[in-house]
């Protein structure tokens, strides 16, 4: 298990890295706007497909 933020949601551009969330609970991000889903945030998946519940967002890669 990882630690922190997952890698992969780092370098995606939906990533939400400049808001406050309350402690023990995952950051948000576009597509999931009250917390990223442990199977993503910690690693278990690229999020490159849909899932249910991403609003029709996936990740895309950072330019940066």
């Amino acid at each position: 298990m990882t630690i922190g933020v997952s890698p992969v949601c780092l370098r995606c551009v939906h990533f939400d890295d400049g808001v406050d969330w309350p402690k023990g609970q995952n950051p948000p991000c576009d597509a999931f706007p009250v917390g990223i889903p442990d199977f993503i945030y910690y690693g278990g998946g690229k999020h490159d497909e849909p899932v249910d519940g991403d609003h029709g967002i996936q990740f895309e890669e950072r330019a940066d």
